[in-house]
């Protein structure tokens, strides 16, 4: 069956001396898998349309007995220009979650969308920093795959969280209050400073400008946290080298 669809490049891999297997998040197809024979060719009819972070336009016949799909045409709409150090490390981070945490073949228009605005964003001028920007992509992207972190409230005793300082349950998936977090294993600690972004954001889904340290820890707690619950061995690397 031959389908034709809009899709983001997540990854590729060399599958012969000829061709590649590229791995896409498509908008109506979700994460699927393709061979595109002759991609490594020079004059490949592919051109740069499978490069990682590419939005394309992909034409493939699906396989009858296997995931493994035959890409036959595909036309680059859009790639990111900027590719210094700093850009390619916030869109892999992107491109790594939506590949290991989506489950094949299923499709999600939230975070089609929401990856394709994140990666577009990277090309304009930031109006907040660029580790805010991805904070609010993970934070978004979790809900898109149902993975939402309480809160607004200890998850052992059930008080609201208020101003205090909670540390963060990444097994439980939210905040724990000082009096219960005695009693639990895998909390983070979360300062005061990332307590308060993640309350405005449960809130307002709106996050305050963040230094680089705050914003890092930040990242590190919510890898933490979908490292826990991400099913199998896919276990997210590529925010350690931000």
């Amino acid at each position: 069956m031959i389908q034709r669809d809009e899709a983001i490049v997540l990854k590729g891999q060399h599958w012969s001396e000829t061709s590649r297997i590229v791995h896409v998040f498509g908008r109506r197809s979700g994460r699927i898998k393709l061979v595109a024979k002759g991609a490594r060719r020079p004059k490949s009819r592919f051109g740069a349309a499978f490069e990682p972070g590419s939005l394309a336009q992909v034409v493939f016949y699906t396989g009858r007995s296997s995931d493994l799909h035959t890409a036959s045409e595909a036309t680059l709409v859009w790639r990111p220009l900027r590719n210094d150090l700093e850009h390619l490390a916030l869109r892999a981070v992107a491109l790594e979650l939506t590949y290991k945490a989506s489950p094949p073949e299923t499709a999600s228009f939230a975070l089609y969308t929401n990856l394709l605005r994140f990666l577009q964003s990277l090309d304009q001028e930031p109006s907040v920093p660029r580790h805010t920007q991805l904070i609010a992509f993970l934070l978004l992207a979790m809900s898109n795959l149902g993975y939402n972190p309480v809160l607004d409230r200890c998850l052992s005793c059930g008080k609201p969280a208020g101003q205090q300082v909670h540390d963060f349950s990444v097994a439980q998936g939210g905040f724990i209050c000082a009096a219960c977090g005695k009693r639990q294993v895998e909390t983070v600690a979360v300062s005061p400073v990332q307590f308060q972004a993640l309350r405005l954001w449960h809130d307002h889904q709106a996050l305050p400008d963040l230094v680089p340290a705050d914003a890092r820890g930040l990242i590190n707690i919510l890898t933490a946290f979908l490292n826990h619950h991400i099913p199998g061995r896919n276990k997210l690397i590529c925010a350690k080298y931000l």
